[in-house]
């Protein structure tokens, strides 16, 4: 590649000087109306070595340097070009910059206008990195991209790319005409906040700024509360900690969900709305994996939080969305299953059913059962003293009153046992009265025979 040098100009023009009677060790005298050129419809050359290294054409002055083409521009160079200095083209700035950084990179005005030992920069657009002064390894692309706030004058390891882009946090990523992004954060979105410290909003007006670690994906979506997670158009959060997935538009939200491996749309409308089937294993007779639902975890002597099973409860005719109720809750601080029901309290049983049980087979296991009842030890209660004890109670002796039914219930295995003791009992009573039965018969039939005999001794006598 050709070089064009400050020697090889001043030869040609000390050779052209001599020429029209100019010195080669300067002149004096000269005037406004002096020149070095030509007076003819040419351009004007200059070689060394007898080889063409620059030209002035002759329509337009344009100047070539290491080219003999007119391109139509002013300067037109062919080869490397070297500056010390920042340059200016056509009112943009093209350089480093101010200060003594290196390896940096500007292109606009006011671009690290205030930078002094921030290296490897990249800056491009007006005002872009304007406040920064030793921050590093950022780029910033877009007027005023990183450049907007005098507070951000020591960010680095960041990026923002798009008009007004904003990171006033170290290695944040603004991606969006507007976008902001703080301490460890993302934003995408024209204009997205992720404001607060390891944050990500990504979408149109998308906004993570409760508390650390928020994140809001979805065109409006916001996570405005300490731990929110909001993924979906429009949603917001109420409080802290939520986690949201879906739509505010009715009927333009989730529908189908699958979530597990093998992922599919034919699967997922397959197995249905919602689908979790972790199904990762590959090989021959492995095993499945275990899904696990948890309650949240409280701290201390505090309790955990329960999980609530809700269905949609129909309402009047209508487009209006139906409200939600809970079917079944899982009471995380003591296990205990409601179904049906939220009263759980009475921690004496596990499992609370509203309106019934319908199944084909009921095992209750149950430590003592009542066969001591046909042992010859067994005192059984006398049917008078019983008769006394039902007239005055209403009810048989260890069985439940109705009052107490009512009140607490009844307890299966239990009352089984009660009503087979009570099977038993009465058993026994038929046992004993059937004994009597047939000594009764005996005697019935003895007297029966006796009374024969004397019916007949006295039709004799009456002879």
């Amino acid at each position: 590649m050709k070089h064009f040098s400050a020697l090889s100009l001043f030869l040609a023009l000390s050779c052209a000087a001599t020429a029209q009677s100019w010195n080669v060790t300067g002149n004096s005298g000269t005037t406004s109306s002096n020149f070095v050129g030509n007076t003819d419809s040419v351009a004007l050359i200059f070689r060394t070595n007898n080889l063409e290294r620059a030209r002035v054409t002759s329509n337009g002055g344009n100047l070539l340097l290491g080219t003999t083409m007119n391109s139509g521009y002013k300067l037109d160079i062919v080869g490397n070009l070297r500056s010390s200095m920042d340059a200016q083209f056509n009112g943009i700035l093209v350089g480093k910059g101010p200060g003594t950084a290196t390896n940096t990179v500007a292109i606009g005005n006011g671009v690290l206008v205030n930078n002094t030992t921030g290296t490897r920069n990249v800056a491009m657009g007006v005002n872009a990195l304007r406040y920064n002064q030793t921050g590093f390894n950022n780029t910033a692309i877009g007027a005023e991209a990183m450049g907007g706030n005098a507070a951000d004058s020591a960010i680095s390891g960041s990026v923002g790319i798009g008009n007004l882009s904003r990171v006033s946090g170290v290695y944040g990523v603004a991606i969006g005409s507007g976008a902001w992004a703080g301490l460890f954060s993302i934003a995408i979105g024209s204009p997205s906040t992720a404001s607060v410290q390891s944050s990500i909003a990504i979408g149109r007006y998308s906004e993570a700024s409760g508390f650390v670690g928020t994140t809001a994906i979805g065109i409006e979506a916001k996570a405005t509360h300490s731990g929110g997670i909001v993924i979906g158009h429009g949603l917001q959060t109420t409080g802290s900690y939520q986690l949201l997935i879906g739509n505010r538009l009715a009927g333009a939200g989730i529908r189908d969900v699958y979530i597990g491996g093998g992922v599919t749309q034919q699967l997922a409308s397959t197995y249905g709305p919602l689908t979790i089937q972790p199904t990762g294993q590959t090989g021959t007779n492995q095993t499945g994996q275990t899904i696990r639902i948890a309650t949240g975890k409280g701290t201390g002597t505090g309790t955990s939080g329960d999980i609530h099973f809700m269905t949609s409860v129909p309402r009047s005719s209508g487009d209006t969305l139906q409200s939600i109720a809970t079917a079944m809750i899982l009471k995380g601080s003591t296990g205990n299953v409601g179904i049906g029901t939220i009263k759980v309290a009475d921690t004496a049983y596990k499992l609370f059913v509203e309106k019934g049980i319908r199944t084909r087979k009921v095992k209750v296991d149950i430590s003592s059962w009542p066969d001591y009842v046909f042992d010859e030890q067994y005192k059984l209660q006398d049917l008078a003293e019983l008769e006394m004890y039902v007239r005055k109670n209403k009810h048989l002796p260890e069985v439940p009153s109705a009052q107490e039914v009512e009140r607490e219930g009844v307890n299966l295995g239990d009352n089984q046992a009660i009503l087979l003791k009570k099977i038993e009992e009465l058993t026994l009573h038929l046992i004993e009265m059937n004994q009597r039965v047939i000594e009764m018969d005996k005697r019935v039939q003895q007297l029966e025979s006796e009374n024969k005999i004397l019916k007949e001794e006295i039709k004799k006598s009456d002879k």
